[in-house]
């Protein structure tokens, strides 16, 4: 049986919740920097779907963050 890959880092997609929760922001936070253009999000399933957070873009703004970018 072959061993099932995970998707890359940068096709990953979490809940704004979890998202929140993985950088330790409160989920406001996550949408202003969303408008802001510093994380990205997206609602597949219209605007009153669960919003979701794409894991690499909270990678790179955690960097940015610890090196004063």
């Amino acid at each position: 049986m072959a061993d099932v890959m995970e998707p890359p880092k940068y096709m990953i997609w979490v809940p704004l919740k979890e998202a929140a929760e993985m950088v330790g922001l409160c989920e406001k936070t996550l949408m202003k920097m969303a408008k802001e253009g510093k994380v990205k999000i997206k609602q597949p399933n219209g605007p009153h779907g669960k919003r979701l957070v794409k894991v690499a873009s909270l990678q790179d703004f955690d960097a940015k963050a610890k090196h004063g970018i």
